[in-house]
């Protein structure tokens, strides 16, 4: 929780945030001063702060608990404007246990979400991704490759990294395996009928 004292009201929670960030961030600078402290933008301190952040706190947005009233495109061009460090990052959930169970869905394991959302995180100006996501390799193992390849190079040919990942993962099974991923990439109204588990 947050004080609520007269004098603590005066400020957000953001700001108390960024404040103690940017405090820790004045005693590492002396020290190790290529260093970064990251911080999430997240619950009630994810609307941006009234205060600057030190040049040497890199922030998160989170895509999910933002109760920031913003959308994740504002939020981050908001907070970047208070930060005198070019690294903003985000937070994202991609495949959690206790939202997801694994299941197939999840954007974590969607080639899609992946071809789309990564190169839009690059022109709002991350260079840093922090994911929440289980191992579930089966299911999100080519959407995690792509997500890999993608970060390193914005300009990989999906198309052939995913032939890349399946003929080198899977050599003889890689036409099965295509079929499989297919599957679990299409559209969720199509998921979980008998004929889909089937085919599975």
């Amino acid at each position: 929780g947050w004080c609520q004292c007269a004098e603590c009201a005066k400020r957000t929670p953001s700001d108390w945030q960024a404040m103690l960030a940017s405090e820790a961030a004045n005693a590492v600078e002396k020290e190790f001063p290529s260093k970064y402290i990251g911080m999430l933008a997240y619950g009630q301190h994810s609307p941006p702060p009234t205060v600057r952040v030190h040049r040497q706190v890199y922030v998160l947005p989170t895509t999910g608990f933002n109760y920031s009233g913003l959308t994740t495109e504002e939020q981050v061009r908001r907070w970047k404007q208070l930060m005198d460090n070019p690294y903003i990052g985000l937070y994202d959930y991609w495949n959690l246990p206790s939202w997801h169970c694994g299941l197939v869905g999840a954007k974590g394991g969607q080639v899609a979400y992946m071809r789309e959302w990564l190169p839009r995180y690059y022109g709002m100006g991350i260079r840093v991704l922090q994911t929440e996501s289980i191992n579930g390799w089966a299911q999100n193992g080519l959407a995690y490759y792509l997500a890999n390849r993608l970060t390193q190079n914005l300009d990989t040919d999906v198309e052939s990294a995913i032939a890349d990942y399946l003929d080198k993962g899977f050599a003889r099974a890689a036409p099965a395996m295509r079929e499989f991923y297919r599957l679990l990439n299409m559209e969720p109204q199509l998921r979980w009928s008998d004929d889909f588990i089937g085919r599975l």
